[in-house]
This record gives structure tokens, sequence and C-alpha cells, in this order.
């Protein structure tokens, strides 16, 4: 509630001087001008700011369980981080390998494992750990 109520019209001020800046015509900007007001009107940047106080919660809630000393709150991040490095390694360069010694033995070859789901929990983990190390350089 607190961004919501201190965002919001600095939103609307900063959408309407960005809005300026990016249409020279004055007419263009105009039309910008209503369009951003009729989102502001309709709820969409108050859902926004919403959305972002969620996010900030959630961030603020991820540093307090990488701070805690217990294995199970700060040690799950390295084990699903290293569960996709193995399993990204074993897709890419395991099945490879082993498709290779089966073919020479005349064995039907493995079929070629599906990445994206682990691509896209390394990259979030990657963000996160990213923003760890920042905090940590910071002190």
């Amino acid at each position: 509630m607190i961004l919501e109520t201190l965002l919001a019209p600095l939103l609307g001020k900063l959408g309407g001087n960005l809005i300026d800046r990016i249409f020279p015509d004055k007419n263009a900007a105009a039309a910008a001008k209503i369009e951003l007001l009729r989102l502001e009107q309709d709820g969409v940047i108050k859902q926004m700011v919403a959305e972002a106080e969620i996010a900030v919660a959630q961030i603020q809630v991820n540093t307090e369980e990488a701070k805690s000393e217990s294995l199970f709150k700060s040690g799950w991040r390295p084990s699903v981080g290293w569960v996709c490095v193995i399993g990204l390694i074993y897709s890419v360069v395991g099945v490879s390998f082993f498709n290779v010694i089966l073919q020479a033995v005349g064995l039907p070859i493995l079929p070629p494992t599906d990445v994206q789901t682990l691509i896209t929990l390394l990259f979030g983990m990657l963000g996160l750990g990213y923003y760890r190390t920042k905090e940590k350089m910071k002190g």
C-alpha cells in the first residue's frame, strides 16, 4: 500500500513527462496522455504497483532466507542450481556422448531431452544470484 500511494501519482507525472519527450507532435502527445489517464482510471497502474509491491516483499523474504544458518532454508537455492547444472551437462554433453557409444555397439540411442524448464529455472536463479552477490558486496 505504501508503494501504491507513493508511486501512482509519480508514475502519472513521470508518464506525462516521458510522453512529452517521446512524442514531439502535440496531438500525438495529448492522445498518449489520454491513454495514460484511461489506464490509471481502469486500475492498470494500480495493478502494476501492487505487483511491484509483491515482488519487493518476495525479495525481502528471499534475502532473509539466504541469511539463515539452516541448510533447509539457505541451502535449497544452491541445490536447485546444482541440479540444473547437472541436468544441462547431461542433456548437452551426456546424451551425445552416450548416444555415440550406444550407436557404436548397435543399441537404440537415447531421445533428446527437453531442457527448456531447466534453462528457465537456471536463468531465474542466476538473476537472483546476481542480486545476492550485489548485496554481499555492499555488506
